[in-house]
């Protein structure tokens, strides 16, 4: 299991097919995020993408699976811990992780 804190490096992305705000997803890691700072899921793996739930400052966040978009930053799809919310953030939004081998969506 990788564990990572801050901004910790992951896995180099690996060339293949554009990643669009509209993505298939799968839950396929059993891991986990601490959130470092609220801010709103996105319905895909940009900034750009759509605007969905608020995750806070600290709250716990389910790992599913994890994208490199275009621009070669890391996003994981989840779930906020507690609800049914789910959706799109970046690495860059945890202070600490788990994951299962950054199983792709």
């Amino acid at each position: 299991m990788a564990l990572g804190v801050g901004l910790a490096a992951a896995p180099t992305a690996v060339a293949g097919a554009q990643v669009g705000c509209s993505v298939s997803v799968r839950n396929a890691d059993t891991g986990y995020a601490k959130i470092n700072r609220t801010h709103t899921l996105r319905t895909g793996p940009y900034s750009t993408c759509t605007k969905d739930a608020v995750v806070l400052n600290g709250e716990k966040f389910w790992l599913w699976c994890w994208v490199v978009n275009d621009h070669g930053n890391r996003w994981a799809y989840g779930r906020i811990d507690g609800t049914n919310h789910v959706g799109w953030t970046s690495i860059e939004n945890f202070g600490y992780y788990e994951t299962n081998k950054w199983p792709s969506c």
